[in-house]
Formats: C-alpha cells, structure tokens, sequence
C-alpha cells in the first residue's frame, strides 16, 4: 500500500515537493494510516484534532491517544476542544453539521497561523462509495455519483483510492495501533446504516464491489466533464451576465430536451433545488418568482433572471446636503453630486438630476410602493401611477421590486434612472443641480 500511496499522490499531483501538510486525525485505523504513510514517505506534516466531548471518557482518551502518536512521530500537534451540543443550540444546526463546521473552521486557521499549504483527511474509497449511495437516496445530480472529491480548495484525501480493506490489512501488517470510535458502530445515523446494511448486502451478490465503484465513479467524472462543456458552451452562446443579474433565455431552452438538467447546472450554484427548476419551467408565467438562501428567481416574458435577494429589500435611505456617496447593502452606491454649473449633459444612461433649489433635505431614496404617484416629465403635466408607469416601460417584476424613488418632503421627485417629476426637472432658471446615479458592484 506504500508504494501505491506514493503513485496516487503524484499521478494525481496531490502533494508538492515544498508542502507542509496539516493532517486531520481523529485516532481511527484510516487516520493512523495516513499518518504512517506520510511519515515513511518522508513528507513534511503536522497533527490536529478536534475533541467535540460527545462521548466523554472516551473522547478524553482519542485526544490523548493522538498527543502520544505526534509525540512519537516527532511532530507538531494541534488540539482544541469543543462543546458540540452547546454549539449546535447557538449555531441552530445538527450537531454532525455543527461539529463539520467548528472542524473546518479551526483547521482553517491552523493552516493560516501555521503556514501550511494543505489540509489532508483519511476518507477513503469505502467513504465515496457510501457517500454516493447517501445521495442517491437524497436525490443529487450527476455530480452526487463521484462520490467524495479528491481535492477541494485546500483539502486533499490522499488515501481516497484506497479500500477499508487495504487500509485496514496495513495496519494489521505495520502492528499500528489505534482508537475504535463507539459512535460507529450504531445504526441511527444514515451512513451508518449504509455501512452496516446496504453495502454488505450488495458485496453478498458482488464480492468485487469496491472494484466496481471505482469505475463506476471514474466514468461518472467523464460524463460530469462532458455534460459541463456541453453547459460551458450554451451558457457562452445563449445567457447573459451584468453585474449582479445572469439571463437565462426561455427560447433555446424549450427547445432542449434536457432543459430541466441544463438550467439546473446553470443556477444550481446560487442554491436553488432541482424542484424549484422543474416549476420555473412548466409555469413559464412572467412574473413567477421563487428563491434560494442568497438568489431570487425570475421568470419574464422571454428568460429567467437571477439576482441577489439583497437587492430586492426594502430600504430607506436619507440624503444630507453634505453627503457625496452613501452605501446600501454590500455593494450598491448612491453617487451624489451638487453642481453649480447646469451647463451640463443631462442624458447620462442611469443617473437623475433635479432642480437642487426645488428640494428640501434630507432627500429620501426608497423602494416604489403601491399608490405612489408623480407627474411625469413628457406627459403634459398629467399624474401617473408609478405602478402604470412601469407598465408603460414593459419593466419586468424583477427591476419593478429593485426601483428606487427619489421623494422631498413627502412628494415624488422621480423614479430613479428612469423619468423626473415635472415639478423638480432641471430648466434654463436652474442654477444648481442635485445628481444622483447608482453604481452596482
């Protein structure tokens, strides 16, 4: 099993010569033997582990076990503990999810603080294979079927193409010592019963499972590959991405017999399922709209549109006669500008000026809002809706819940990028102008 440890990291250029690696070690037999392998093949790495205290004594005793390896290895050693079920109260998750959190996070610091390049854990090929089965039965897209990934940002699993068998038939050979966690061996949580039930069931009628896999998640890499190019181009020729809004045109998609795949892998890193997908299309309604954690979803008359469900809050904000920009959320400015000279061009694409003698401080920005009104320059001083506007502008629902009013002392002054009050326009007796243009990103 050395020397195939050696050929997998560099056929998959897993390891570099000047790494330091930071190995994640829990004192299970698939923990001892990486850190075995790494210490026989010479390759600079330290030690962490986390205590999470949900098994009392015992955890005591895994965090004590692995100082006394690290101790023995010669290597640096890095412990912390944690009260997972306090945590998961505070944090409102799982305590599994929790414990993966605290974990990552810590690690992650060790590795800044510490100035390792990489963070290795012991998943192995059973692990990706019980994995697969847990989304199968969850639901997942092809990408679900690869199992655990090799790599990830700064995570490598060096021993994934490794079998529990082998892992555990080297320790065995090397009279490795190691901790057996109880929490494995009960049945009530999901990828237990995988390990435990489904697994052994299928070796029964395919003792050469692991083999088997192993293909199997090779291929489903290489259709994963093939599927994303096939998405990379129609996302190149069809979609549109400005600023913070990506267009999906409706059009090429109907016409795609696995459109529901392909608009999935084009939203699908904006958090949205593949249900929410399936109903997008079949209603195909303007003005249908759904949402993910971060995203808003869409639907117009032509595409769907995705945009941040910050942009779409509800907002107010305040203009003093001091003020030369001010912020809203993480990346939206209010450029202001008082100018004295009007001798000016009036037309720039997304900006407003008004009439600055006409108004009184603070001037408020705000979204539009049901029985507003003004009058529109250009409609012979006669009153609009806001709402009737928009309408006349074709303007989709999306643009409509992120429009800005411009408002003095409770009066309208004008829709913001779009068409100033008559009251307030700038004309040839205006000597000072207020500008106000947005900038996104």
């Amino acid at each position: 099993m050395q020397d195939k440890f050696k050929t997998f990291i560099e056929e998959e250029s897993l390891i570099a010569t000047s790494d330091r690696v930071l190995l994640a070690v829990s004192g299970g037999v698939d923990s001892m033997v990486m850190v075995d392998l790494f210490y026989k093949n010479q390759i600079p790495f330290g030690i962490c582990h986390c205590n999470f205290s949900l098994r009392g004594k015992e955890s005591e005793e895994d965090a004590q076990f692995v100082g006394e390896v690290a101790q023995k290895y010669n290597i640096p050693f890095y412990i912390k503990k944690f009260d997972a079920k306090e945590e998961s109260k505070n944090l409102k998750l799982s305590i599994q999810e929790t414990a993966r959190k605290l974990r990552y996070d810590w690690f992650f610091e060790i590795l800044v603080q510490e100035k390792y390049n990489k963070l290795a854990t012991a998943h192995h090929l059973n692990d990706s294979i019980e994995t697969i089965f847990y989304n199968l039965s969850k639901g997942c897209g092809i990408s679900g079927l690869r199992g655990i990934p090799l790599e990830r940002e700064w995570i490598i699993r060096p021993i994934l193409n490794a079998s529990k068998q082998e892992i555990e038939d080297y320790a065995s050979q090397n009279k490795l010592s190691f901790r057996l966690d109880s929490s494995n061996l009960t049945d009530k949580y999901n990828r237990n019963l995988i390990r435990q039930k489904v697994i052994p069931h299928l070796q029964s009628f395919n003792p050469s499972l692991e083999n088997t896999f192993q293909k199997n998640i090779k291929r489903f890499k290489e259709v994963e590959y093939i599927l994303e190019d096939y998405i990379k181009k129609f996302k190149k020729k069809y979609t549109k991405k400005e600023k913070n809004k990506f267009e999906i045109p409706l059009k090429p998609l109907a016409k795609n017999p696995s459109r529901n795949t392909i608009l999935f892998y084009l939203i699908k890193k904006y958090g949205f399922n593949e249900d929410q997908v399936i109903q997008m299309l079949e209603s195909q309604t303007a003005g249908k709209k759904t949402f993910s954690k971060t995203h808003a979803l869409y639907c117009t008359n032509e595409s769907l549109v995705v945009l941040p469900i910050a942009k779409t809050e509800t907002g107010e904000l305040l203009i003093q006669e001091s003020d030369k920009h001010i912020k809203f959320g993480k990346d939206v400015f209010f450029m202001v500008r008082f100018i004295a000279n009007p001798n000016l061009n009036l037309r720039e694409k997304g900006a407003t000026f008004l009439d600055l003698n006409k108004l009184k401080f603070p001037v408020k920005l705000r979204r539009w809002q049901p029985g507003d009104f003004f009058y529109p320059f250009g409609m012979n001083g006669q009153r609009k809706k806001v709402k009737d506007f928009f309408v006349d502008l074709k303007m989709p629902v999306f643009e409509k819940e992120q429009q800005w009013i411009i408002e003095s002392e409770g009066t309208i002054c004008g829709v913001l990028g779009k068409r100033v009050d008559i009251r307030f326009k700038v004309n040839g007796k205006t000597k000072n102008i207020l500008k106000i243009k947005v900038i996104e990103g």
